[in-house]
């Protein structure tokens, strides 16, 4: 009885992973800009997701960028029909450490010159 007592306070006690940082997962001390065309827009919470295509020696790869939540993106006039598949854009992130295509948002700039810029720290 007391084993199982013992076993359940652990069990309870047991840190439980809380939301990621990015310095973890990405590299924060080197961004990349990549051109490419959206493929996919999320505007959702807890982050704000853009996929696009970059091309590059007859290879295209599909990117995600990953930025903070709504309401940073409405802060600063952006919606969920600001860009849609198709749209061209420039896009500058801090890469996964993992290699994987993916990151952290740092800039983002459509085709017709609509920025969106950093995410509030």
């Amino acid at each position: 009885m007391k084993a199982a007592a013992l076993i359940l306070t652990l069990l309870v006690s047991v840190p439980l992973p809380a939301h990621h940082g990015t310095g973890g997962i990405y590299n924060m001390s080197k961004s990349v800009t990549l051109k490419g065309t959206v493929t996919m827009f999320k505007f959702v919470n807890p982050h704000v997701l853009v996929y696009f295509d970059v091309s590059a020696n007859d290879v295209v790869v599909n990117w995600l960028g990953e930025g903070p939540s709504v309401i940073n993106w409405t802060r600063t006039g952006w919606n969920r029909n600001s860009i849609k598949a198709g749209d061209q854009v420039t896009i500058t992130l801090y890469p996964a450490k993992s290699g994987k295509p993916e990151g952290v948002l740092a800039k983002m700039v459509t085709g017709n010159g609509k920025e969106w810029c950093c995410e509030t720290k």
